[in-house]
């Protein structure tokens, strides 16, 4: 495996394979981190972890769009959550495939409220009116306390108490709907 010192410079110099091939490089200063470059002369910036004893790769950007500074802080980020026995790859993989929010209610209401509750209409209602205008495209492992807290309040401050309590009723729900499908 050839190593190199990475500067700006460096990396701009390098050259591509022949067709049909790819190498990478390695930085000397940061172990396990790297660029690959394709024959076509892409650059992508590399980092190399072992997660239950399986070699892994995992892709941090290309070049130049990500600068050499950025990647190699990217790089100690995933090498660090790799040393604590997390997957980096995984992570990213997750988040970039994580539902919506508007997803996660329709698969409540279809595979929950419409066959298990006479009162699924009710939960629609409020679903459209109170809680998707806020969280249409949020993710739901990102709404925070407070944000349920916000969500409660306003339908509290505009009168409707009893209406308040079953919209936090229906908040719980779906998360928990969310919890036991994973």
């Amino acid at each position: 495996m050839p190593t190199k010192k990475f500067t700006d410079r460096s990396v701009r110099a390098l050259e591509c394979p022949p067709p049909k091939q790819q190498i990478d490089v390695w930085d000397e200063s940061l172990e396990r981190f790297g660029l690959r470059v394709s024959w076509t002369s892409k650059k992508t910036w590399v980092v190399l972890y072992r997660h239950h004893h399986r070699s892994r790769r995992m892709t941090l950007g290309s070049y130049p769009a990500m600068s050499l500074a950025d990647a190699r802080e990217r790089a100690r980020k995933a090498l660090t959550a790799a040393d604590d026995g997390l997957d980096p790859a995984a992570q990213k993989f997750a988040a970039a495939n994580a539902k919506t929010f508007t997803e996660l209610c329709d698969e409540y209401m279809k595979r929950h409220a419409i066959p298990k509750k006479k009162t699924w209409k009710e939960d629609k209602r409020n679903i459209d009116h109170d809680l998707l205008p806020r969280w249409k495209h949020s993710i739901p492992a990102e709404i925070t306390r407070g944000d349920v807290r916000a969500v409660v309040e306003s339908v509290y401050d505009r009168g409707a108490h009893v209406h308040a309590n079953r919209v936090l009723a229906l908040i719980r729900k779906i998360f928990n709907f969310a919890i036991e499908r994973d």
